[in-house]
């Protein structure tokens, strides 16, 4: 690393000014000599409890070392938990001063536990105020892997890391040393943890006097949370704030991104906001207040910087506060300069990531740090170095657009290809409803045609129907004329014939009656055969029988007279029988 920060308890400056300055193979080889042996650039000693390559199981009630703790030590192990769990609480790592599990200060310094059912850690540091206080993390370890678990404990401050990643900062005070800690792995009150454990050490941490450099955030990037507590650190007159800003997109209203405060307050005293960051509503546009004494309104002294952070990239920014001025720097260009009169040193200083008065903003942050430029002054080195960084940071910025402009290049190509092979899909489409069309067009003039000569023949047939009917109709009403007409002559007919019965038998009523005195009949002239001799026949009534065979009868002892009315008699007879005939066939 060229960064003039602390990295993972150790400084690099050392190292840093080396590789600047020369390029000795005899003095590098010395300097990681050194810092393998455990010392750092501090003075900074680490006990090595479980070695860094070994790895074993836990068992309840194995005592591992006897220690001394310090009031700034840390304590790291890599853990690899099993995929299963316990029910209740189970230990991992104990650190007790009083050879007790709980609750005062000094029994858990610190003790590590799984909570019940699950593979998530509770630190638990404690301190005088509160000798159970501890961090519970709510992100599970994965199984079967190895996690690198760091726990610095400062006087101001407790501070764990997974893997480089901040997990919990909590604020503490009035630490105290402890000669005689034992050191548990895992503790004989709990059931051991399903896990296995390696790499265990202690480091003490060299007490530093002034104000020290302090590093919150390291490499990895930190979403931003609300009300997130990093931990303390004082702030001398003359200092720098340092950070990368990730922004992954804008929130409607003011969103933080680091708040430091001494009073404890949001607003709007000098000390409250030392520095505070946020992001403009709908914008990556920062604005920074750090305030300084010089009037009672003046703590609430903003520094305008006019550009916006591009959106997913990283964005060095640099704040020097000095007892006369106010600088802002991205990625090592000055974007705001403001005078400033009549600072103050401020202990004990709060400093969140972000505040708890406002929504976080959308985005990350790494390398926070805050240096002391009385102890740490600008120069050339340290201007190289961050403008090497910031160069870093530009070149993974560049790289990043890149990359990105290929990804869209690509996905351009691909979306031409894609519409072009659609566009030849939709002529071939276009084309082909085209010809269609034209053949609807053709069939709809063909049905059109055969819809004109079929109402044609309809109309031709709509007219030879009318005719029939017109024919049928006056041929129905002669007909029923000439039926009609029929009947009533038969009618007549009928009547006539009745009459004439009636009149023939009138007639015939009349003839017998004159007939009545008729005694004897003899065989008319002209007739063969003799005389019928026969007794006499006497005839009275409408019955009585005139008979064909009685040919021309005449009556004995009468003249010709007779004869006629016999013959008479036979033909009304005769005519009868017509009549008779005649109405039975009508």
């Amino acid at each position: 690393s060229m960064k003039l920060r602390k990295i993972g308890g150790y400084r690099s400056d050392i190292i840093a000014m080396s590789a600047i300055g020369s390029y000795g193979t005899t003095f590098i080889v010395a300097a990681c000599v050194f810092l393998s042996a455990g010392v750092n650039a501090q003075g900074s000693t680490t006990q090595w409890l479980i070695p860094k390559n070994v790895s074993t199981p836990l068992y309840r009630g194995t005592t591992i070392s006897t220690i001394s703790v310090g009031l700034d030590y840390e304590v790291g192990f890599d853990i690899t938990p099993q995929a299963a769990t316990t029910t209740d609480w189970s230990n991992i790592l104990h650190f007790t001063g009083t050879g007790t599990d709980c609750c005062e200060y000094g029994s858990r310094l610190p003790a590590v536990f799984f909570s019940p059912g699950l593979r998530s850690l509770t630190i638990v540091d404690g301190h005088t105020t509160n000798g159970n206080q501890y961090c519970q993390i709510p992100t599970q370890l994965p199984t079967q892997q190895t996690t690198t678990v760091r726990v610095e404990m400062l006087q101001t401050a407790v501070r764990i890391w997974y893997n480089d990643t901040m997990m919990c900062s909590e604020p503490r005070s009035d630490r105290s040393i402890f000669p005689n800690v034992v050191v548990y792995a895992s503790n004989p009150w709990f059931a051991p943890g399903l896990a296995s454990l390696g790499g265990l050490y202690y480091r003490s941490l060299a007490a530093t006097s002034g104000f020290a450099e302090h590093t919150f955030v390291g490499p990895a990037p930190m979403q931003l949370t609300r009300n997130y507590l990093l931990g303390t650190a004082d702030i001398p007159l003359d200092y720098e704030v340092g950070l990368d800003i990730t922004p992954a997109g804008i929130i409607s209203g003011w969103g933080n991104i680091l708040h430091i405060t001494a009073s404890g307050e949001n607003c709007c005293d000098y000390g409250d906001r030392i520095p505070a960051l946020w992001f403009f509503s709908g914008t990556t546009r920062l604005l920074i207040i750090d305030g300084h004494g010089q009037l009672p309104t003046s703590g609430n002294d903003a520094c305008p910087a006019a550009p916006e952070l591009p959106i997913g990239f990283r964005t060095f920014v640099r704040l020097s506060m000095t007892q006369s001025a106010v600088h802002v720097y991205y990625n090592e260009t000055l974007v705001c300069n403001e005078t400033r009169s009549d600072r103050s040193v401020f202990y004990g200083a709060s400093v969140y990531a972000a505040d708890p008065w406002h929504n976080p903003a959308n985005a990350a942050v790494a390398n926070l740090y805050i240096n002391d430029l009385s102890v740490t002054p600008i120069n050339s080195t340290d201007l190289i170095v961050s403008r090497v960084n910031a160069q870093d940071i530009a070149i993974q910025n560049l790289s990043s657009l890149v990359s990105s402009l290929s990804t869209l290049i690509t996905t351009q190509q691909t979306a031409t290809s894609n519409l072009t092979s659609q566009i030849g899909t939709l002529n071939s489409t276009v084309a082909q409803l085209i010809r269609q069309q034209n053949d609807t067009v053709a069939m709809i003039g063909d049905v059109n045609t055969s819809l004109t000569r079929t109402n044609q023949i309809l109309g031709d047939v709509s007219m030879a129907l009318s005719t029939v009917n017109s024919t049928i109709a006056g041929q129905h009403d002669t007909f029923a004329s000439s039926l009609n007409d029929a009947v009533r002559r038969i009618n007549d007919t009928t009547i006539m014939i009745n009459t004439t019965q009636s009149h023939l038998r009138s007639l015939r009523g009349a003839l017998v009656a004159a007939l009545g005195s008729v005694t004897s009949y003899t065989v008319a002239p002209g007739s063969t055969g003799s005389v019928d001799t026969s007794p006499a026949v006497t005839a009275t009534g409408p019955d009585m029988a005139l008979s064909a065979q009685a040919g021309r009868v005449l009556v004995s002892g009468s003249s010709c007279t007779n004869v006629d009315i016999c013959e008479a008699m036979a033909k009304v007879q005769e005519v009868a029988s017509a009549l008779t005939q005649a109405a039975t066939t009508v």
